[in-house]
């Protein structure tokens, strides 16, 4: 008994020992959600929200990464440095990238010498959602709609990408950058449902959120719509809404959840304009065949006139070396020695500027480590190429990524951030319409000053019509002759471009002319590119429409007309690429989409 009870302690003492010696996990990931309502969509930014804790008896401080890996490879590292003390716990936002739903996601961390991981997996993808901003989870939810923790809403209108609509009775406790993100949502599109207190009274609002006091039933706000109810957000319910109008969006009928989007064709098709090492191929062959003379027929020439081989070695050296130094010297130049970077951007109108989207490719002339970051904004980055080395990115305030780049080499970026400009329209004359041809009847409006007519082309869309605008006296006018645009289908969800009609309806296959290669895009860009431009814009108008992902954005009932117009220009002056010397050249899209409500 003696015996079995010694080695009972022994075994005991022993396992104390090991647990000690070990170390600890310290981090563990208690809860964690994709966006808004556990979805993620293609080709945008999305919200990853994970609650942390500190297990350990001691506090936490370093860093922790978000890995997305394609077949246990590390493409992206996404790093945030963490501090929390013993026993406490804290929310941390991701801004990952999603391109395809390829990647799977995990979270690792150091303690020591030992590195510790936790599976994300793959957020199911999903169409925007209407959401009931919650303050805790005892609060009555709505049947059919999900919560949402108040306090997780992001601090950038860049990742609220999935959200359709919210449902709100409250002044949230947001920081300021939540406040500014929230109205940004709401004035670039968003719905937001007002309901009473808990007391019966009507909520009010202060500091960004004072827009939100409205003393009408709807108000548009930008593009967005503030809806107040005269009852309990309990006392509604999913079917009463769609009662009111206001339905949410969904796949359009017999469509799947496209495999990806337009964001790699872009990227691919911008290469084709940075130009690489351009050589003057004759001078270098010119060179080449007077080196051949001259080391052969000139040399024996000289060594027969001479008879003194030293010399001729000599010679046949120093000719070498001349002609070495001229061909590498033609080689040098031929690159034009300037480093260049070539952007695609999409702007839409936010509170008090727009929202960036922006497509970069960057060659360069010197093999180095480079540190991208932007000089405005709140930026969230990535790096699109998902081959080559693994890049680390810092998203927030200070966003950068640094990326080993090799001697004349490209490499891809996709940025999101927010600008403040003045609005792109400085007066906008009449909007018309013709219920009839349910089109456009009459459309006049003004830009700013600094966007010059030469520089610029607009069109406005309504329905399945396309409209130029053309510019006459001193304005731009809508031109009478609409173009039908094809209804998107699944063939038209080629990410590359090369079929952009319908197999259904051939004789409708006229997007390709409705951005085609016509005249009007010389103005932007040399003939010769004109079809690669032409690319770049019907993908990007796909894109502003939302075809891409398949999602019909039904209209409220509340609201009687929507034009989108797309202005399309050279230049953005208010996005630029720090501390960058080479040559730089962009073309920008700026969507706005005007409403009109039923008086």
């Amino acid at each position: 008994m003696r015996g079995c009870y010694i080695a009972k302690t022994f075994l005991l003492s022993l396992l104390a020992l090991v647990l000690l010696t070990s170390p600890s996990q310290a981090l563990d990931i208690e809860q964690k959600q994709w966006g808004f309502s556990n979805t993620v969509r293609h080709d945008r930014f999305n919200l990853l929200s994970m609650l942390v804790k500190n297990t350990d008896t001691k506090e936490f401080k370093g860093s922790i990464q978000l890995r997305g890996s394609i077949s246990d490879k590390d493409i992206v590292v996404i790093e945030k440095d963490l501090f929390l003390a013993s026993g406490s716990s804290r929310w941390l936002q991701w801004a990952p990238f999603i391109e395809q739903n390829i990647m799977t996601w995990r979270v690792t961390w150091t303690v020591g010498d030992e590195l510790f991981t936790h599976e994300i997996g793959r957020g199911k993808v999903g169409p925007p959602a209407r959401v009931l901003f919650s303050v805790d989870a005892a609060e009555r939810p709505v049947k059919g709609i999900p919560s949402f923790q108040v306090a997780l809403f992001p601090q950038s209108v860049n990742l609220t990408s999935n959200l359709h609509s919210a449902l709100l009775a409250h002044q949230p406790y947001w920081s300021d950058l939540q406040q500014k993100a929230f109205i940004d949502w709401l004035y670039q599109g968003g719905t937001v449902h007002l309901f009473l207190r808990v007391d019966g009274s009507s909520p009010s609002f202060e500091g960004i959120l004072a827009p939100l006091n409205t003393k009408k039933t709807e108000t548009l706000y930008g593009q967005g719509l503030i809806i107040r109810h005269k009852n309990f957000h309990w006392q509604l319910s999913v079917k009463k809404l769609t009662e009111l109008g206001f339905l949410l969006p969904t796949y359009a009928k017999g469509r799947r959840s496209p495999a990806g989007g337009p964001d790699l064709a872009i990227i691919k098709h911008l290469r084709g304009f940075v130009r690489g090492p351009q050589y003057n191929w004759p001078l270098l062959l010119a060179t080449l065949m007077g080196y051949i003379l001259f080391a052969g027929p000139v040399n024996w020439y000289i060594g027969k006139k001479v008879r003194n081989y030293k010399i001729s070695l000599i010679y046949l050296l120093l000719c070498s070396a001349i002609f070495s130094s001229i061909v590498y010297m033609l080689g040098r130049q031929g690159t034009d020695n300037s480093a260049q970077d070539i952007s695609i951007v999409y702007a839409r109108p936010i509170s008090d500027g727009y929202a960036i989207d922006q497509w970069s490719n960057l060659f360069v002339t010197t093999e180095d480590s480079y540190s991208f970051t932007l000089n405005s904004g709140r930026q969230y980055l990535t790096n699109f190429e998902l081959e080559g080395e693994q890049v680390t990115i810092r998203n927030g305030e200070e966003a950068s990524y640094k990326r080993e780049i090799p001697l004349f080499s490209h490499t891809d970026s996709r940025v999101s951030t927010t600008v403040k400009s003045p609005p792109m329209i400085k007066e906008l004359h009449s909007l018309k319409l013709n219920w009839k041809k349910d089109g456009i009847d009459d459309l006049r409006l003004k830009l700013i000053d600094a966007i010059s007519p030469d520089r610029a082309i607009v069109w406005a869309s309504m329905n399945d019509k396309v409209y130029e605008l053309e510019w006459t006296d001193e304005q731009w006018v809508l031109s009478p002759h609409p173009i039908g645009m094809v209804q998107f289908t699944d063939e038209l969800c080629n990410t590359y471009g090369r079929h952009w009609g319908s197999y259904e309806h051939p004789e409708r296959s006229n997007f390709h002319t409705f951005i085609g290669e016509d005249k009007s895009l010389a103005k932007l860009c040399p003939k010769k590119d004109i079809r690669t431009y032409s690319l770049l814009l019907r993908i990007l108008m796909v894109r502003a429409l939302d075809h891409v992902n398949g999602i019909e954005q039904r209209r409220p009932k509340s609201i009687r007309n929507k034009v989108d117009l797309f202005i399309i220009s050279d230049a953005f002056g208010e996005l630029r690429v720090k501390d960058w010397q080479g040559q730089r050249s962009a073309l920008s899209m700026t969507h706005i989409s005007l409403v009109e409500p039923l008086k």
